[in-house]
């Protein structure tokens, strides 16, 4: 596959993603997701339209076409509150993997996150270890995230 040229930007200042987003998302990790779950996940998409401050979504995209998507909360699981704020949403088509684009992704989460003044962020997942490890992240536990499927969590210095 050819690399794709690419941009990333705030949701908030393309909001035409904002439903491609939350179905790809509910998808991906709401097990046995329904149309409801999309609509949540709308409402939810519409208060992280931010450009200046947390909790605010990047999209990678190309024209008119979503690529991608990784973002800053407060808090990602809901029994580690005690832990903030949290490198989310990281998400790459299939069609568009392999070229580094979640990489770029995370990296201007980290580069926003310091510029807001965090100097460590969060993030757990349930399956990409390896490139959370190979991004410089700490591993601080395996629990299990909010559906009860095991997950890790790191932290990451900005």
């Amino acid at each position: 596959m050819t690399m794709t040229d690419f941009s990333i930007d705030y949701l908030g200042n393309k909001p035409q993603f904002v439903e491609e987003l939350a179905e790809l998302w509910t998808s991906e990790w709401v097990p046995n997701a329904t149309a409801e779950d999309i609509r949540k996940k709308i409402t939810k998409f519409k208060g992280r339209l931010n450009t200046s401050k947390a909790p605010f979504i990047l999209v990678a995209y190309t024209e008119d076409t979503l690529i991608g998507s990784a973002g800053l909360t407060d808090y990602d699981l809901e029994k580690r509150r005690d832990l903030s704020p949290w490198l989310f949403g990281v998400l790459v088509k299939p069609e568009f993997r392999g070229q580094a684009i979640a990489t770029k992704l995370i990296t201007d989460v980290k580069v926003k996150a310091n510029s807001l003044g965090y100097s460590r962020i969060y993030l757990h997942t349930e399956f990409a270890q390896g490139l959370y490890e190979k991004l410089g992240c700490l591993h601080l536990e395996h629990t299990t995230n909010d559906y009860n499927q095991k997950t890790d969590i790191y932290s990451l210095e900005t």
